[in-house]
């Protein structure tokens, strides 16, 4: 039923829209998205938040929308039946810390997900500049993935190349 709703909605024209309306309706998410989405003020303020007042991003989103982007992603991801392995890396990318009890295969990829994720936001990837302050050493990923100080140049090398080889496919 809400497959065929989605296919005579004239926002989803594609299979790939179709399953996000079915995701959206299904779980609350268009409110969320929608909330976000158009209160671009209020998500200006989050990221004012994160540098004015020092509190981290998951934090400012919480507090301005209920809820942060990875549990948005991560139910995204587990409503289109992504690999759950998947899902736990995108729902907890910035917080490994409630993940003891997994696998250290699980717990090593989120915690790589986490530190590319900081040392991304360090280079101004996905931002509107380079965020200096951030600071991937500082996250208990970086433990957990068992670097040391020394590693951090190499490390943000590499989400750099990373990133202009991912930015050549899509251009």
């Amino acid at each position: 039923m809400l497959g065929r709703q989605a296919a005579r909605d004239h926002r989803a024209r594609s299979p790939l829209a179709c399953s996000r309306w079915r995701a959206q309706r299904s779980t609350g998410l268009p409110a969320r998205s929608r909330h976000a989405n158009n209160h671009r003020g209020e998500y200006e303020a989050v990221f004012a938040r994160t540098y004015n007042q020092n509190i981290s991003f998951v934090d400012a989103e919480r507090a301005a929308f209920g809820f942060h982007h990875g549990e948005l992603g991560g139910e995204v991801a587990r409503l289109w039946q992504l690999s759950p392995l998947l899902e736990v890396a995108i729902r907890h990318h910035h917080s490994i810390d409630g993940l003891a009890g997994l696998p250290d295969a699980t717990r090593h990829l989120v915690a790589l997900v986490s530190v590319a994720s900081a040392s991304l936001s360090k280079l101004g990837v996905g931002r509107k500049g380079a965020a200096e302050d951030i600071d991937p050493t500082s996250l208990a990923a970086w433990e957990t993935l068992g670097l040391s100080l020394d590693d951090m140049p190499d490390v943000v090398t590499l989400c750099a190349e990373e990133a202009e080889r991912a930015r050549a496919l899509v251009e």
